[in-house]
Formats: structure tokens, sequence, C-alpha cells
């Protein structure tokens, strides 16, 4: 699945895979997960319109397997579990765009 890897206005780093996660890497408080649909939905809404300026804009790929984990465990209540795998997704892709395997 296509997600999007970017530096919002804020000048933070965010992994949004529209309907399923979004990360955004706040370096005060770590990283912020959304997993609410409702506000999923009203920041795709957001991207679509261009109302955000978005740095670095980079089409990225998640492994389905990953969002499959993600959706169980939400669905079985372990939000947190849940939160902490989108962390391990996000690091995943940072690393890899910054060149670190």
């Amino acid at each position: 699945m296509k997600g999007y890897y970017y530096t919002n206005s804020r000048n933070r780093e965010v992994l949004h895979v529209f309907n399923y996660f979004s990360v955004e890497n706040c370096a005060r408080k770590g990283p912020q997960v959304t997993l609410d649909l409702s506000t999923l939905q009203r920041r795709q809404k957001i991207m679509r319109n261009g109302r955000v300026s978005l740095n670095n804009l980079v089409e990225v790929d998640v492994e389905e397997e990953d969002l499959d984990i993600v959706a169980t465990l939400c669905f079985d209540g372990r939000i947190s579990e849940a939160e902490g795998y989108c962390v391990d997704i996000f690091d995943h892709v940072a690393n890899r765009r910054a060149g670190i395997e």
C-alpha cells in the first residue's frame, strides 16, 4: 500500500497511510500516532485539497502484512500495541529514506 512520508510546515517528519494511521515525529513529545478514522479522513481531505504546505513529499510502500497487523491490533482493542507497531513502521521507513538499513 502507498503511504506518504513528508516534512510538514512545523518541520516534523510525518508518515501518513490513508485510512490506517498517521505518525508525526515530535522532538519534545516523541512520536504522535493517530488511528482515529475521522481524523485521518479530515487530514486526507486537507492534503488532497492542497491546503497544507508539504515539504519533500515522498510516496513510500508500506507492506500489507504490517497494515493487517495494525488493523488486527486495533480491532482487538490493543491500541497501545498498535501505536507501537505504527512507530516501528515509521522508523523503518525513515531509516530506509536516510539510507540506513
